[in-house]
């Protein structure tokens, strides 16, 4: 009877696997990035803050090897990557800045 019982187990088991690979995984929230040039003048402490702003939303920032220096804040869905374009536009050390578009795109 043990037998019996253990394999009614496994065969629920991977039913309810089978189930779950049929049904796959629920949609990841969508994430999107942003991009820009800081001026020539920025300093390394205005760089951490556009960055801890970043963080602070959820996302990440990296920062680009260029001249001047640009970076890319991705990981953040969309209300918050406006918020952080809003905040960018608004700092007199970002020179350029782009759009809020899907990473998945």
């Amino acid at each position: 009877m043990r037998l019996a019982a253990s394999t009614l187990l496994a065969a629920l088991g991977a039913g309810a696997l089978a189930g779950c690979l049929a049904h796959g995984d629920p949609p990841a929230e969508a994430t999107f990035r942003i991009g820009g040039t800081f001026t020539e003048g920025a300093t390394q402490a205005e760089m951490e803050k556009l960055g801890a702003e970043a963080r602070r939303l959820g996302g990440d920032m990296a920062l680009l090897e260029s001249f001047p220096v640009q970076f890319r804040a991705s990981g953040m869905e969309d209300a918050a990557c406006e918020e952080f374009r809003a905040f960018a536009e608004a700092q007199p050390y970002v020179d350029v800045l782009g759009e809020c578009l899907d990473e998945a795109a």
